[in-house]
């Protein structure tokens, strides 16, 4: 089962006179099932695009691949993706949806 968790916190900023922006950190695993690292890799130019557009709009904030520990293990191991991280910040969780699928 593919588990996405999203955790969310207001910012405070100094001039109350702007209104906070929210921030989400998105854990977006993999799904284990065989042939999901095949389909990550069909849908890599696509998502990069659109994490590409996402971030000039100031939408995502930073964000990458998740690495399996044995692709980090030594800088000559093979990797390894199995997920992505990033935090993005909008207005509002509506605002910010319709560019990820998985919300």
């Amino acid at each position: 089962m593919l588990q996405r968790v999203i955790f969310t916190t207001a910012l405070r900023y100094r001039n109350m006179s702007t209104a906070p922006r929210q921030r989400w950190l998105v854990y977006a695993p993999d799904k284990t099932e065989e042939g999901t690292f095949e389909k990550r890799m069909s849908v890599r130019p696509t998502h990069i695009e659109n994490a590409s557009s996402n971030f000039q709009k100031g939408i995502v904030r930073v964000g990458g691949g998740l690495l399996t520990p044995e692709s980090v293990a030594t800088p000559d191991a093979p990797k390894k993706l199995i997920g992505s991280v990033f935090i993005c910040e909008a207005d509002n969780i509506d605002q910010y949806a319709p560019s990820v699928p998985c919300l």
